[in-house]
């Protein structure tokens, strides 16, 4: 934001005057050496404090300043104006148009966001300048803390929204490892439309829900159910339990889509809501999702969610299509790097052949570690790569 000052020479104390109010203020004699594309990507505020002829007014009213101010005395036509007396009310009505102008700015950022709009790098970057801030890095709380239990042990205590993607079984081997090493409740969400997989990761032998619905077989699944109630306005949190499965004491799983025909009729304003309503009820909730980059549900995660964890397998097609999805999603989506994390699955007795340092050139900071053996080792190492985790969170606060 730029402040200017129409004057001529002989205003020369009042110019002082405004200069130590705003050391960066440009002062003009002639109201011609504006362009009119500056004032578009950068907002200005204009003082005037001499009297402009009527063409240099003709000109002004031509332009688009976010304010304009003049001094009591100056005469003006056509212009719309704010009128103060001295510079104490001048430096009032500025304060008050910067504030009101950042409060727009961050209200006109949130509905992007909340409209998955495409935001151009341009575009992304002019809303950063105009509000003073980089709203992508500001968070609610840490996604990860540590606590200590009765017992003097290290817990974490895990709130947000964290998604997976790539892998359904590295999302369901996460939210065990959570679920066991917190008090939160945690909730794990199928959100791989095409390719659910949860009912299998947990032996769950009925995949419908425990509500009587004209949805039937395949069609009654937690998802199904949930966006249809959303849909209808019936009692949705009364109802949360019998549309979920209690896998453990403290995590719940909602089962995804698995009728491939429903795939192209979801709608993604209904998914937000669902998700509204499902925070109101979990500490954690954990999303499995295709990495589809354009995937309706991926996307609105990917935007929404304080952490992204892409899950490579133990295959070098798979890590360059995972760092090309994260290229597409940083200049298509603007979604900033800040928010990607990646780490290496591998599924199986033999150790992976790819080495770490080939995972760090390739995803740089994004690597936070590789996930193999069985059983109690590989929670082991998931428990670890949750704590590193837990210390690149504090980049959100």
């Amino acid at each position: 934001m730029k402040i200017i000052a129409y004057a001529r020479p002989e205003q020369n104390d009042l110019l002082m005057e405004l200069r130590s109010l705003y050391p960066d203020i440009e002062t003009l004699q002639t109201i011609h050496k504006l362009k009119k594309e500056d004032l578009v990507t950068t907002p200005h505020i204009l003082i005037i404090i001499s009297q402009p002829s009527q063409r240099e007014q003709k000109f002004i009213s031509e332009l688009l300043f976010l304010k304009i101010i003049k001094l009591e005395g100056v005469r003006t036509e056509g212009i719309g104006t704010i009128i103060v007396e001295n510079t104490t009310d001048l430096d009032a009505v500025v304060k008050n148009t910067k504030r009101e102008f950042k409060e727009r700015i961050k209200s006109d950022y949130k509905k992007n966001i909340e409209n998955l709009q495409v935001l151009t790098e341009d575009e992304r970057r002019y809303l950063e300048n105009l509000s003073g801030e980089n709203p992508e890095k500001k968070s609610e709380k840490k996604l990860f803390k540590k606590f200590k239990d009765e017992k003097g042990k290290n817990e974490l205590e895990i709130r947000g929204q964290l998604t997976v993607l790539g892998s359904g079984e590295a999302a369901a081997e996460i939210a065990k490892v959570c679920a066991n090493h917190s008090k939160m409740k945690i909730l794990l969400l199928d959100g791989n439309l095409l390719s659910p997989s949860m009912d299998v990761h947990f032996n769950i032998q009925n995949i419908q829900t425990r509500i009587d619905s004209h949805l039937k077989g395949i069609d009654n699944t937690g998802i199904n159910i949930g966006l249809d109630a959303i849909a209808k306005n019936a009692d949705f949190d009364n109802n949360l339990k019998k549309m979920v499965h209690r896998v453990q004491p403290r995590l719940d799983v909602m089962l995804g889509n698995y009728n491939l025909y429903n795939y192209e009729h979801y709608d993604t304003t209904q998914f937000k809501v669902l998700l509204e309503k499902l925070k109101l009820h979990y500490d954690l909730i954990i999303l499995s999702v295709s990495q589809m980059p354009y995937d309706s549900l991926t996307l609105l995660a990917l935007h929404h969610s304080k952490v992204n964890v892409f899950i490579c397998d133990n295959s070098e097609v798979n890590i360059r299509y995972c760092n090309n999805v994260i290229e597409i999603l940083k200049s298509k989506q603007n979604i900033s790097e800040i928010k990607f994390l990646s780490l290496l699955y591998v599924n199986g007795k033999h150790s992976s052949g790819i080495s770490d340092n080939l995972m760090k050139g390739i995803f740089r900071k994004m690597y936070v570690g590789r996930l193999e053996g069985k059983n109690r080792k590989r929670a082991k190492r998931t428990l670890s790569i949750l704590k590193n985790v837990e210390a690149r969170c504090e980049r959100w606060d």
